[in-house]
């Protein structure tokens, strides 16, 4: 969604930044279903730390974005 985002003219740097962790997860992810092992605590760890993201995402990308275009 980040990256659908940025076509629709949001900030590239942030919204690139915010989108590498959801990735990160989400390909691990796709591994342990490639696999076939499936783990009830990844599920656990996965919806706090999006939670997380979510939560602070709005503070997040203004800072990073005021980082990047000063």
């Amino acid at each position: 969604m980040k990256i659908l985002a940025v076509f629709q003219g949001a900030w590239l740097y942030a919204n690139l930044i915010m989108a590498f962790p959801v990735l990160i997860l989400g390909l691990l992810g796709a591994y342990f279903v490639r696999i076939k092992k499936y783990n009830w605590l990844y599920v656990i760890i996965c919806a706090i730390l999006i939670s997380i993201i979510r939560y602070y995402e709005q503070g997040w990308l203004l800072g990073l974005h005021n980082y990047f275009g000063a």
